[in-house]
């Protein structure tokens, strides 16, 4: 079976600022709400800046982010919405970067059926 490898990609945003606004605000997929508060405590510890975190669809917060939304950081599920920002201007492309490589996999419990014949390819 062939694995479904995912990107994510991150960027730093709002370029239309002049000045970096306190707290921090990130944009992040929704995927990561369990994760990033811990890298937002860490952050703050390690440079006394706050961090807040907005979490939805990836394509939601993009579309925010190009259209003014005051975010400082854009984390996103699927690194083509990164990638639309960064077009727009809304992100600074020496910025971006791919945080994370997945596989999607498929788990059964022990004595389940195998899975459809279908997914195998």
């Amino acid at each position: 079976m062939r694995a479904l490898v995912l990107l994510a990609g991150l960027a730093a945003c709002g370029g239309r600022r002049a000045e970096p606004v306190e707290p921090l605000r990130v944009a992040a997929a929704s995927d990561l709400s369990r994760a990033f508060p811990e890298v937002g405590a860490a952050f703050t510890r390690a440079t006394g800046h706050a961090v807040t975190f907005a979490f939805g669809s990836s394509g939601q917060l993009a579309r925010q982010v190009i259209e003014g939304a005051p975010y400082g950081v854009l984390a996103s599920a699927d690194e083509a919405f990164v990638d639309r920002a960064v077009a727009a201007g809304a992100c600074e492309a020496a910025s971006r970067t791919v945080y994370a490589v997945g596989r999607i996999g498929l788990w059964t419990p022990a004595g389940a059926a195998p899975p459809p014949a279908d997914l195998a390819g």
